[in-house]
């Protein structure tokens, strides 16, 4: 739900500058998204936006809906954040919480959320935000059994994203 929502955003051409993923107990999803024109000057319509995420939430097959792919911006190319993943046990003993601080772009989000779904993660509690041209992340996750992420998981995750966002950096 989450990479969907993600995805679908920015193919809508909106930035999220920060967003706040809460699960109910009932299965409910409560999902605060603070957008932003990708492009300076651009008016999105509200009520295209509404139907591009009724039409991706109604959507058969959620994990087919991917951003787009491009290449960074070269006047974002000359900033660099050094990758930065870590791992944590929650309080609760029940997640893992994962940091993330990487150089910010446009898709980002919309691309770890689609390797966070690749890797079987489910993302309880997701806290996004973007100060100019860094992003720093805290997702709370487990695996598909609702267990924290074991040290093995956690390697391997580490590994594809720093692949990824390296790749989108460079």
């Amino acid at each position: 739900l989450f990479a969907a929502i993600a995805a679908t955003l920015d193919r809508a051409g909106l930035a999220i500058l920060q967003a706040r993923l809460l699960n109910g107990t009932d299965g409910e999803v409560f999902d605060t998204l603070q957008v932003l024109p990708g492009h300076p000057g651009q008016r999105p319509c509200a009520d295209d936006i509404r139907q591009r995420l009724l039409n991706a939430l109604g959507a058969a097959d959620l994990a087919r809906i991917r951003a787009p792919r491009r290449l960074r911006p070269r006047h974002l190319r000359h900033f660099r954040i050094p990758v930065q993943i870590g791992f944590a046990l929650a309080a609760s003993g029940e997640r893992t919480v994962m940091s993330l601080v990487a150089t910010d772009y446009p898709g980002l989000l919309a691309e770890v959320a689609q390797i966070l779904h690749a890797h079987g993660m489910r993302v309880h509690d997701a806290r996004i935000a973007t100060f100019g041209e860094r992003a720093e992340d805290l997702f709370q996750l487990t695996d598909a059994d609702n267990r924290p992420l074991d040290a093995a998981r956690q390697a391997h995750l580490r590994q594809a994203l720093v692949h990824c966002l390296q790749r989108e950096t460079a």
